[in-house]
């Protein structure tokens, strides 16, 4: 019966020739792309982001073991992860199919998963919306109040949503609230760009984005207004995107809304 317990490391060893079983993929391919503001198209500088990438033990046919990549994108909002064995021993010997999972973190945009598309030359493009930055805030402050053993937790904390610009410029103006138990935005809020123009703005109530919200470019020009924002039943309900390689990227669900059907407001002014 003893001989049975190294049946495994023997088919490993003989690979093809000796059980039929496919051969481990120690090799995590590249990621690259551009993270961008979903609603004004604008880069994101100065995002992390990070890549959970998981696979399937060929022997029992789950998802055992996982190695993480991180980079901050830069200026136009680019990113780059080259390819790499990965330090993972283990994958060396079970995995043979990968997926990789996308986390952005962005003092402005907080912490969460991006929508996502694909360039043509195989590249991500990444999402986010500081209209869905309320939750997504709420979400990086618990994990670092918690002392999150988390693995992107470990390198974004400490996190202080109202942290200004490095300019001294504020990335907001609204008002909250915290009543010891859970927190909110309330009333009119103002997301703003590094040079003091009006990014986006827009209603809370509670935990919910209400009213009328009109997101700018850079240029002060309007993108986008959205008159009755909406949200998908279950905001964590994922549909799945195959890369160009043949690998596996997940993806949540987007959102949808009521555009405005009155005339356009004057240009916002700084803050």
């Amino acid at each position: 019966m003893r001989t049975f317990r190294y049946l495994p490391l023997a088919c490993l060893a003989l690979g093809l020739l000796g059980c039929g079983t496919p051969l481990p993929n120690p090799y995590i391919l590249e990621v690259h792309g551009h993270v961008l503001d979903e609603d004004t198209a604008e880069p994101i500088a100065g995002a992390l982001v990070f890549v959970r990438h998981s696979g399937d033990d060929w022997l029992v046919g789950e998802e055992l073991f996982t190695h993480h990549d991180m980079t901050t994108t830069d200026d136009s909002g680019r990113f780059a992860i080259p390819g790499h064995l990965s330090p993972n021993l283990w994958m060396w010997l079970w995995e043979t199919q990968h997926r990789g999972f996308f986390t952005i973190h962005h003092a402005s945009y907080g912490y969460g998963h991006p929508n996502m598309d694909r360039e043509p030359d195989g590249g991500f493009v990444l999402y986010r919306s500081l209209m869905d930055s309320q939750s997504a805030t709420r979400e990086a402050v618990k994990m670092c109040r918690e002392h999150s053993k988390n693995w992107s937790s470990k390198r974004m904390c400490p996190f202080d949503p109202d942290t200004p610009y490095a300019n001294g410029r504020p990335r907001h103006r609204g008002e909250s609230w915290n009543d010891g138990v859970t927190s909110g935005r309330k009333g009119d809020w103002v997301f703003f760009y590094e040079d003091g123009s009006v990014a986006v703005r827009g209603q809370y109530a509670g935990y919910d984005e209400v009213g009328r919200w009109e997101f700018f470019d850079r240029k002060g020009s309007r993108t986008k207004c959205i008159g009755k924002p909406y949200r998908p039943p279950n905001p964590r309900v994922v549909v799945i995107m195959q890369s160009a390689e043949g690998g596996t990227f997940f993806v949540p669900e987007m959102r949808s809304f009521e555009p405005c059907d009155d005339t356009p407001p004057p240009a916002p002014a700084g803050p």
